[in-house]
């Protein structure tokens, strides 16, 4: 746009003066950008505790895995994204070994950064002995099984996890269930629906331990 200026203008001297107000422009924004930067950062500081060289250092990591052209996801959401899964884990390191392939999931799965880090701490939070790349390899192993988009799948099977835990469901399998309901024609909502009554039923007390009158699963061997 600047040099389409420049060319209409003619005038060398109206050509310098608008070089001078677009880098100023650039500037500005670059300075904006660096402000949110900092606020991001801070914001991670109050999980982190970092000092500042600690800070500075955590500051660099994050440039290295958003910057040069290592991943699609603008860097400027990057903090967020790692503020979101440092409140969850508490821990800066592991919170680094979870951003990396949560980058690489959203660059792949053509899914904001937001959506692919509540998915992954949400699931690693409940299950607890998976790591980010088994959350992330189910994630899209149920994608190419089942019908709809890996957004789709990153936002309603973390919800249904916990739940299929609780009642000692494997993650992997509630997957697999979830990704067969799509195929055989659910939407990605009612499959979610649907397998979420049903953990909500099979953690109910009374279907666990059953009644005076009824037995429930314990009492029936399951």
């Amino acid at each position: 746009g600047l040099n389409r200026a420049i060319e209409l203008a003619g005038n060398p001297y109206i050509a310098i003066t608008a070089g001078v107000v677009g880098l100023g422009a650039a500037l500005a924004g670059s300075a904006t950008m660096a402000l949110d930067w900092n606020k991001g950062l801070a914001q991670i500081n109050t999980t982190a505790r970092l000092n500042k060289a600690g800070l500075s250092d955590l500051s660099n990591q994050l440039l290295e895995m958003g910057g040069n052209g290592k991943s699609a996801v603008p860097l400027q959401q990057i903090p967020a994204a790692f503020n979101q899964i440092i409140s969850a884990v508490g821990d800066t390191d592991v919170a680094l070994g979870i951003l990396e392939p949560a980058l690489q999931a959203s660059q792949a799965g053509f899914t904001d950064i937001k959506t692919v880090s509540e998915a992954v701490t949400n699931v690693l939070g409940a299950v607890g002995n998976a790591t980010p790349t088994d959350v992330f390899n189910t994630l899209f192993a149920a994608v190419r099984v089942g019908k709809g988009e890996f957004a789709e799948f990153a936002n309603y099977l973390p919800k249904i996890i916990p739940l299929a835990n609780n009642v000692g469901i494997k993650y992997t399998e509630i997957a697999g269930a979830f990704a067969m309901m799509t195929s055989k024609g659910q939407t990605a909502e009612q499959s979610a629906m649907l397998l979420q009554n049903a953990m909500v039923a099979l953690s109910k007390s009374e279907v666990i331990y059953g009644s005076k009158s009824k037995a429930g699963f314990e009492r029936s061997g399951i």
